[in-house]
């Protein structure tokens, strides 16, 4: 056995980047260390960093302290403010490469290009590219989906790290021809290009490929889809165990290749038990030879005495025969006269009589069996219920032999009962499981007919492409299995919803529409896809509420998901959003001092787009401007009471009302000098203040503390006069007592 390794299996820059700055992190203390999601795509690995002391976390929201390693995938921009905000330390491992796509994204959207995705919309790398364009990239991975886009200009195409060039090149063209003023940028990783090509070099030149990587591993997916062009025989294994030796061992040449998670350890393990198998076929061989040769030499040797015994054993037979000839002769002469007698018994006329009716006995057979129906395995035939008991249905089928039953290929249901589906008499459809079942019967089946029906339906559905009904059994790894007509089928979690799902089980047990995306009768594979029925709704709800939005129109709706820049609301099917400026009149550091996820809002449309698919939603704009409210209330001179809400060195801002605030100028605080306002000021200090200013147009007030005091001070220094009469009289007589 020939074993051909090809070039760059193995880890990738990025995947070794990460695994040791997280192995230095463990260095440094294995405490509260957290990876925010698997850190990469195998888990032999990241057991063995588990066993370290690292924890593999889909949330943080409960985590009080520690440090998040985010992986080479890389996250959202929101998911890395969240993680900050929640006082964590960031360990950043994103991939450079990734991180440049980010770049990228963010500035072109930020030009106001459309962003375009290429790639699998649930790999995490692509949600974290997402995330740089405010979650509105519209993400395809195929010529079906890029069809189905609507016209858009000025479009910014990015692509999944780790795709292939071949089928970058053929969605990003199809798109430039259906766009206007496209700017494409290849994405695919340099490494990622150069482990592509040296997997399809080996794989044209093995009899078998072994490809290396973690089952959930895209990059390891897409080196497995490449081997498949030039080679039969591909084995996708996640470690040497995954792998029957005894399988490969048929191969004289095997290639070999590695997903960018793959540590060395791993391809080592595998290379070394082929090595293994390779000195185990060399001993065999040469023990197989020695045994030939022994082989060949105690032949020989037995033809030797076996010539010799025929020799003797000759020699005793003659002499043995002459005197048996002697003994013997009268006996067989009475018998030869026995014989003669015995033939003169049997007349001329009766012999043709006896061969007529042999002749006519045969034909009499083939009568009989010409009149039977000739049947086959597998084939579907008609038959007639001549009994039904409680284990078994009894059909003639027109056949040499009648066919059985059994209760188990009745029906698909194992509690079913014969008596309860079939009756005496009745003409049914079955399929030939067996032609004898030893005793002379032929085994038969209506669940396989059932079962073949259902298949033919399917097939019609997915051509007519049809949706169909789907019952959920469970949850496994990679997606959800189903029912549908009776036939097992498979829902990728890919395709499960047009939302982002984090807990498949949720939908174990429902019943949901699906289309078929995928259908294999040979293969008995039946691919299902949730997502694009939900696509399909999802389309004639936003053209049936976009025919009904208008700009100022008040509309209600229900918050879906918070981001730190603000809150997404369904307005029935549809999602607007409201920006963190527009959620209140007050500054908010979060949308979430004002709303949470399900509440119901009343919410004006501020603008619409619908080509780029953006509503511009207001909370705010609900109710009346406190600003307006305000000025319909007080006026300069009016004193009024204030919270102070910020200190600064030239004075404080007082809150007058939600939305209203004023300033109190250092130099408006007191008659008596002081260098800043927490001198005699804290916040959340409630004070009484007079407004000394109002700029309309600039919507500022000007507040004073001091000339509250300027007022209290002239009152009490006010002369107090006497309620007196004076007469002129008075006077007179005062004037007379002076000259006096």
């Amino acid at each position: 056995m020939k074993i051909i390794i090809a070039d760059n299996a193995g880890f990738c820059f990025g995947v070794k980047r990460a695994v040791k700055m997280t192995e230095d992190e463990l260095d440094k203390s294995s405490n509260n260390i957290y990876s925010y999601g698997p850190l990469i795509h195998n888990p032999q690995l990241v057991s063995k960093l588990e066993e370290r002391g690292l924890k593999t976390i889909k949330e943080f929201s409960n985590i009080d302290e520690g440090r998040i390693i985010v992986r080479s995938h890389g996250i959202p921009k929101s998911t890395e403010s969240s993680i900050i905000h929640n006082n964590l330390d960031l360990v950043d491992c994103t991939c450079p490469y990734v991180k440049s796509v980010h770049k990228r994204v963010e500035e072109f959207y930020h030009k106001g290009y459309n962003i375009i995705i290429i790639g699998k919309d649930t790999h995490p790398e692509v949600i974290g590219i997402n995330g740089y364009c405010n979650n509105e990239a519209i993400i395809v991975n195929s010529l079906e989906e890029v069809e189905s886009l609507p016209l858009l200009d000025k479009v910014c195409v990015v692509s999944q790290t780790t795709n292939t060039l071949e089928k970058f090149s053929k969605i990003s063209g199809a798109i430039r021809d259906k766009m206007t003023n496209v700017e494409i940028f290849n994405t695919i990783c340099n490494a990622t290009t150069v482990r592509q090509n040296s997997t399809e070099e080996v794989s044209k030149l093995v009899d078998a490929m072994v490809v290396i990587g973690g089952y959930e591993s895209s990059n390891t997916l897409k080196l497995c889809e490449i081997s498949r062009r030039h080679c039969k025989n591909v084995f996708h294994i996640e470690t040497i165990r995954d792998l029957s030796l005894q399988e490969v061992s048929k191969f004289n040449t095997i290639g070999i290749t590695a997903g960018a998670s793959t540590p060395d350890w791993i391809i080592e393990e595998a290379v070394k038990a082929m090595d293994n198998l390779n000195d185990k076929e060399m001993t065999t061989d040469m023990e197989e030879k020695e045994l030939t040769e022994e082989t060949t030499d105690t032949e020989m040797t037995n033809n030797e005495d076996h010539n010799e015994t025929t020799e003797d054993t000759k020699e005793s037979q003659d002499t043995a025969e002459t005197s048996h000839d002697d003994t013997t002769s009268e006996t067989i002469e009475e018998a030869d006269e026995d014989k003669e007698e015995a033939a003169e018994v049997v007349s001329e006329e009766e012999a043709p009589a006896s061969m007529n009716d042999e002749e006519m006995s045969m034909d009499m057979m083939a009568a009989i069996e010409s009149s039977f129906t000739r049947i086959h395995k597998g084939e579907v035939l008609k038959g007639t219920i001549l009994f039904v008991t409680d284990t078994e249905v009894m059909v003639n089928i027109n056949y040499k032999s009648d066919g059985i039953i059994n209760r188990d290929e009745l029906s698909k249901d194992p509690d079913a009962k014969p008596k309860d589906l079939y009756k005496e008499g009745e003409i049914i459809d079955v399929y030939v499981v067996r032609v004898d079942d030893g005793d002379g019967n032929v085994v038969l089946s209506t669940k396989r007919v059932d079962d073949m029906k259902g298949w033919e339906v399917l097939e019609e559905h997915f051509n007519n492409k049809d949706i169909v009904e789907a019952r959920v059994l469970n949850a496994v790894k990679g997606g959800l299995t189903v029912v549908v007509n009776d036939i097992n089928g498979f829902i990728p979690a890919s395709h499960v919803s047009a939302q982002y799902v984090t807990d498949l089980n949720q939908f174990k047990g429902q019943t949901f529409k699906v289309k078929i995306i995928d259908f294999d009768i040979q293969k008995r594979r039946v691919i299902l896809s949730r997502k694009e029925v939900e696509r399909e709704e999802l389309d004639i709800k936003r053209k049936e509420v976009w025919a009904k939005l208008e700009e100022g129109q008040l509309l209600e709706g229900v918050v879906q998901r918070l981001t730190d820049f603000g809150a997404f609301v369904d307005i029935g099917g549809v999602d607007g959003l409201i920006h963190i400026s527009d959620l209140s009149w007050n500054r908010i550091k979060h949308p979430s001092e004002v709303v949470k996820v399900g509440e119901k809002v009343e919410v004006r449309v501020l603008a619409l787009d619908e080509d780029r698919n953006r509503i511009s939603l207001g909370l705010k704009q609900t109710i009346e401007e406190p600003w307006e409210k305000f000025q319909k209330n007080v006026e300069v001179g009016s004193i009024v009471e204030g919270t102070v809400v910020n200190l600064l060195d030239f004075g404080a801002f007082v809150r007058l009302n939600d939305g209203v605030d004023g300033l109190l100028h250092v130099s408006q605080i007191s008659k008596e000098h002081i260098n800043k306002p927490s001198d005699v000021l804290k916040n959340g200090e409630k004070i009484m203040v007079k407004i000394i200013d109002v700029n309309e147009p600039e919507r500022r007030i000007s507040l004073s503390m001091k000339d509250l005091e300027e007022e209290e001070v002239e009152e009490k220094q006010a002369p107090v006069v006497e309620d007196t009469e004076v007469t002129i009289g008075d006077i007179l007589d005062s004037k007379d007592t002076i000259e006096e």
